[in-house]
């Protein structure tokens, strides 16, 4: 009985994001990783939902939300559970496109030491540094370019990191 339900909640978690049952747990889940409520998510995560895809939006990871908002604890706890850092929300964009765009440093360092390609390319050709160079998010671009970030990947517009960064901060 416990295992027929618990192979009808993955399914649901997995492959039926439309089912309401799925929705409010998997919806945990992903405002869990937003939120950085490490102990939430360690009730929650597990093999089978560790990568799964929000319903919503671009269709993003758990690692993409916590990367995106920083929460450095809980990117490790998913990485521990599988989670890849090679997941494509659909923009085609890693967690570390999130974590380059917002200025986490710390989250950049950890999902590189994971096997993150710095040089990954979303759906339009933009690289985690162009992502870091238009927010203006210089010490993600010194961490990137250590880890191997190519500065002259150009975009699908033809424009490398460097044609797209913050006016501000191009002298750096």
């Amino acid at each position: 009985e416990i295992i027929k339900m618990a192979t009808g909640i993955r399914r649901a978690l997995v492959q039926e994001p439309s089912s309401p049952l799925i929705s409010e747990a998997g919806r945990e889940l992903f405002e869990a990783c937003k939120n950085g409520d490490l102990v939430k998510v360690k009730k929650l995560v597990n093999t089978s939902n560790v990568n799964a895809k929000d319903t919503a939006g671009r269709k993003s990871s758990p690692l993409h939300f916590a990367a995106g908002f920083g929460r450095k604890d809980v990117v490790e706890h998913l990485l521990q559970c599988g989670a890849s850092v090679h997941a494509r929300d659909d923009g085609g964009l890693i967690p570390l496109h999130n974590a380059c765009s917002f200025g986490h440093a710390e989250v950049v360092q950890l999902l590189l030491r994971h096997g993150a390609d710095a040089n990954s390319r979303d759906n339009w050709n933009y690289t985690p540094l162009h992502e870091a160079a238009i927010k203006g998010k210089i010490d993600v671009c010194i961490v990137l370019l250590q880890h191997g970030g190519d500065p002259s990947i150009r975009n699908t517009d033809g424009k490398t990191a460097l044609d797209l960064s913050d006016p501000l901060t191009k002298p750096v």
